[in-house]
């Protein structure tokens, strides 16, 4: 059974506003992964990740090793052997002679079990004479693929006479090729009782799904024969590499980027009342108040003074900041030119001027023949002034006055006829 490790991953809070600062992101243990929508190092940024629910993870890796028998065979049963050749080789219970050169082969197993099965060369007698190559005793394939530290063991009751005249051997199978790892001495060899023996094959098991081993007799010459080969209890252990992940998940909401408007920029006239209104938002607020003398909520009144950029800023419904910018361009009025004060005789007309806007309209409209025109005729019967209002292209106005004093004509008398 492999132990859990407590893997966690936190931020300060887990629902973020779209404009959000990009926040840390805390975790344990170090040298994990981390992943999700939004993730960039060890920050979540609200804005890349988008609006909606975001699900993050932090996954640790770990590596753990169980020592455990991949393989063992007491040969009770076939589990898989082959032999290069059937007299040679053979599985069958354990039996005593005294017939071979050297010591006896073993009358019995080492086995718990009562079955005394063995595999060995010729059991019950010598190993043959003049064998005229390597004959071999196959393993099972074995998958070593999840394992490391791999080591073989069995008992081994084994004699031959020196290699200048007869040949035995351990050869172990890497996925590629037979590599050797026991081959008899130069001298003869007796093992007088079961021993058990121990090889590190991890160099060619470790993590190998095709391990085998092989033993092997041959050649032997014609004469020196002794009992050979007797396994029994062979065993394939090592470390099951168990990699585990384990997996913290959390999940963060991202709300929709607010959106405020102030409304389009406007140009105002000077001295002109003017109005600003906001949308899109719960709360609002403006700034700065310079020439702002009415404010309510999303809606405020001021008087154009000067040019000005006003800034609308609140939180929408999930307490989300927004804010826009509208600007107040204040335009000048008109300057106008007209006619300087001016005397003229009762019954006269006089004709006056006005220049500097686009539209002009003259008042009172009594004694005048165009209150409309730039250039009208007055003709008043007694002091007027009149007062001409000037338009610009933008509907800005300004205003000026002339006097036209009416003065009476002098009653002149010659005298009477003589």
């Amino acid at each position: 059974m492999v132990n859990k490790i407590d893997v966690d991953i936190s931020l300060p809070k887990y629902n973020f506003c779209y404009n959000d600062s990009p926040a840390k992101l805390d975790y344990y243990p170090p040298n994990g992964i981390i992943a999700g929508k939004g993730i960039a190092g060890n920050y979540f940024y609200p804005s890349i990740a988008n609006e909606g629910i975001h699900q993050l993870s932090y996954s640790v890796d770990s590596t753990f090793y169980s020592f455990t028998t991949l393989f063992f065979d007491d040969f009770s049963s076939d589990k898989g052997w082959s032999f290069d050749d059937n007299y040679i080789w053979q599985r069958k219970p354990a039996n005593i002679t005294d017939t071979c050169e050297g010591s006896i082969d073993p009358p019995d197993d080492v086995s718990s079990s009562s079955d005394n099965y063995i595999i060995g060369n010729n059991i019950g007698g010598c190993y043959q004479p003049n064998i005229d190559k390597t004959y071999y005793a196959y393993s099972p394939i074995l998958n070593c693929k999840n394992f490391k530290n791999v080591t073989l063991s069995f008992f081994r009751n084994l004699a031959y006479e020196g290699n200048f005249w007869d040949n035995v051997v351990i050869d172990v199978f890497n996925g590629t090729d037979w590599i050797n790892i026991f081959k008899s001495g130069i001298s003869n060899f007796d093992d007088r009782g079961w021993k058990k023996v121990y090889y590190d094959v991890s160099n060619y098991a470790d993590l190998n799904d095709k391990f085998q081993v092989r033993f092997g007799i041959g050649p032997t010459d014609e004469s020196g024969n002794y009992k050979g080969w007797n396994i029994d209890d062979f065993a394939i252990e090592g470390y099951y590499v168990n990699n585990c992940s384990f997996t913290a998940v959390k999940n963060v909401t991202v709300y929709p980027k607010p959106t405020a408007f102030a409304g389009n920029d406007i140009n105002v006239c000077r001295n002109s009342s003017f109005y600003l209104y906001g949308s899109g938002l719960k709360s609002y607020n403006w700034t700065p108040h310079d020439q702002l003398y009415k404010i309510n909520k999303n809606y405020v009144e001021g008087k154009a003074l000067f040019s000005n950029n006003y800034i609308l800023y609140g939180q929408d419904y999930y307490g989300c900041w927004a804010y826009d910018t509208i600007s107040l361009i204040v335009l000048n009025p008109p300057n106008i030119n007209i006619s300087n004060d001016t005397s003229i005789c009762f019954g006269d007309k006089i004709s006056l001027y006005a220049n500097g806007a686009n539209k002009y309209y003259w008042t009172p409209n009594i004694s005048i023949d165009n209150p409309s025109s730039d250039n009208p005729i007055v003709y008043p019967s007694t002091n007027t002034t009149y007062t001409v209002t000037g338009y610009d292209t933008s509907g800005c106005f300004s205003s000026k006055s002339v006097i036209i004093n009416v003065v009476n004509k002098p009653n002149v008398f010659a005298g009477k006829d003589v």
